[in-house]
């Protein structure tokens, strides 16, 4: 039997080696976590003549939104938040967040945006509380945070991806989406009521008014169904309950994938 080869030692390459100490460098500040934040709050007012909608958008906060009737004007606090490895960067840092305030043939959209110089792990957030006339059709979105809605009374459409919802509204229309959340939901006033809401994983509370209407349709892959009021019909089955509400008008359908529904 011949004799087993050895592997030929490796010479250490000079240039990797002089390079080493900063790709070291830069793995670790690429990798660490900065620890100070800091905050602000702004305030702005925009007057609300001529306004038919409003429109909300932030990747990261939360979202609130009180609907006046009549009211004037559209008050807007923004809570601004960032971080720095340092108080003093920290608080540098909010110099590259912006609150933007577009208005367009009648609509008005408020969004937060950071300067694309700050690096994306100093976590910029935008958190808005928002009141606004009860009559204007809203839209509110947030990538990661809780949306909070009372006193709007036209359509509604809320999506948020990581956070809880919750609703009171008159409007004709509410469509509501989390994927990682729960929903509670008060439909007040009178008339038909349409729309949609789900969420991937939490439970949803329904609560619809004396003077509302619906023909409700609730299903759920893993959780309970449950009717706590007064329906003209309802129907049920392991996974799916049908209500027939106020007569039936307007159609909401209902919908959980890891969570139970209550019909109040």
């Amino acid at each position: 039997m011949g004799r087993a080869r050895l592997p030929r030692p490796t010479m250490p390459n000079p240039a990797a080696q002089a390079l080493l100490p900063s790709l070291l460098a830069l793995t670790a500040a690429g990798c660490a976590v900065p620890q100070y934040e800091a905050g602000a709050e702004q305030e702005f007012r925009v007057p609300a003549a001529g306004l038919v909608s409003l429109a909300v958008d932030t990747h990261d906060g939360g979202i609130t939104v009180t609907g006046v009737r009549g009211a004037s004007e559209v008050l807007i606090k923004a809570e601004l938040r960032v971080r720095g490895f340092t108080a003093a960067e920290a608080q540098s840092n909010l110099s590259a967040l912006e609150v933007l305030r577009q208005q367009q043939a009648g609509a008005l959209q408020v969004s937060g945006r950071a300067s694309e110089q700050l690096d994306s792990n100093m976590s910029p957030s935008f958190s808005f509380t928002i009141t606004a006339p009860a009559e204007l059709v809203a839209s509110l979105r947030s990538h990661n945070g809780e949306i909070t809605v009372r006193g709007l009374a036209a359509a509604l459409t809320v999506e948020t991806h990581n956070g809880g919802v919750s609703v009171a509204t008159s409007g004709p229309r509410v469509d509501l989406l989390t994927h990682n959340g729960g929903i509670a939901l008060q439909l007040l006033g009178d008339g038909p009521a349409d729309g949609r809401i789900e969420t991937h994983n939490g439970s949803i509370t329904l609560t619809v008014g004396a003077e509302r209407s619906a023909a409700v349709l609730a299903s759920t892959h893993n959780g309970a169904l449950q009717a706590q009021r007064h329906c003209d019909r309802i129907e049920q089955s392991d996974n799916t309950l049908s209500a027939v509400i106020g007569g039936g008008k307007g159609r909401l359908d209902v919908t959980t994938h890891n969570g139970g529904v209550v019909l109040r």
